[in-house]
């Protein structure tokens, strides 16, 4: 197993995690769902992570911003806990350095 492969999965066991948080907390189904859509956007970029053989550098710059959006979440979007938010905002800049470091040098 690769650094990567060991790794990889911890942005989706914080994503699981927060979204299990949301959807159990007492607030509105707006926020609920303003929050568990960069939930899962993370899923996403995770899966597709996992799913690609080849990254090329287009596709891996592409979706180290769409990390970058997941991390600046964790700052700009209420979430019910404090932890949650932390939390996100950790999965966005770990998956954007597991894209960056995905990317092949020629």
């Amino acid at each position: 197993m690769t650094p990567l492969e060991l790794i990889g999965p911890v942005p989706a066991l914080i994503a699981v995690f927060v979204g299990i948080t949301e959807l159990r907390s007492g607030s509105l189904l707006a926020c609920k769902v303003r929050s568990l859509v960069f939930v899962a956007s993370a899923l996403a970029l995770v899966v597709g992570l996992f799913a690609t053989d080849f990254v090329t550098p287009r596709v891996g710059g592409t979706m180290a911003v769409l990390s970058t959006v997941v991390c600046l979440s964790g700052a700009l979007t209420k979430y019910s806990r404090k932890s949650s938010a932390i939390l996100m905002g950790f999965a966005g800049l770990l998956l954007a350095w597991l894209w960056i470091v995905s990317i092949p040098i020629p």
